[in-house]
């Protein structure tokens, strides 16, 4: 009863604190490390305790467009979003090496600091289940395309036969209005290094 395209994996519930201390040791884990779901609650985590995360692919995908005409302005502009899917940012957990792991500025778990967000800094062979730290909510809605234009045709009429004459200003991927996954992940191409591209089109239509 779910689609092909899932993540299965094990699931993330918190990270061990320093009140948790006996009960992190029968998982074999410490304070600061990611806290798994027992599923079958037999005391160890292991295959069996894997999960459905989500799914891949967006449950809903969504655009609204609209266009406004005043005298000899013109506007438009298209939202998009996408809803109801994992996204699985593998580079954001940027680089790992046998010394030391190295990640984005996130919200680092100590013990004056105890989060449940992430975990406490270690080298990449005594953190378990990092696989569990890439996963976020895609939902995302986007500001895709926004134009404003002017027609000169009325100024110009007098001294030359226009039929059109517009300069309009266009701009595309302009800025996320919201997205569930950090602020520094593309929720459309999560794995891609780089930000949002946005172009910026300036134009003239002319027609005689």
């Amino acid at each position: 009863g779910q689609p092909i395209s899932v993540f299965f994996n094990y699931e993330k519930i918190g990270i061990w604190q320093l009140d948790e201390l006996e009960e992190a040791k029968k998982y074999k884990q410490e304070p600061g490390q990611i806290k798994i779901r027992d599923v079958d609650e037999d005391g160890k985590i292991t295959d069996n305790d894997k999960v459905i995360i989500g799914q891949k692919e967006p449950k809903v995908i969504a655009s609204i467009q609209n266009s406004l005409v005043y005298k000899d302005w013109d506007f438009s502009f298209n939202l998009v979003g996408q809803f109801g899917h994992i996204i699985e940012a593998g580079n954001y957990i940027a680089e790992w090496n046998a010394d030391k792991m190295i990640i984005n500025n996130v919200d680092w778990w100590t013990p004056l600091n105890p989060t449940n967000e992430w975990p406490r800094v270690q080298t990449a062979q005594s953190q378990d289940y990092t696989s569990t730290l890439s996963k976020f909510k895609g939902d995302f809605i986007k500001l895709q395309d926004i134009s404003i234009g002017y027609n000169f045709k009325h100024l110009l009429a007098p001294v030359c036969k226009v039929e059109k004459l517009r300069l309009y200003v266009q701009a595309r991927n302009l800025f996320y209005l919201y997205r569930a996954c950090p602020g520094d992940i593309n929720p459309e191409q999560p794995n891609s290094v780089y930000t949002l591209p946005t172009s910026l089109v300036v134009g003239l239509n002319f027609a005689f």
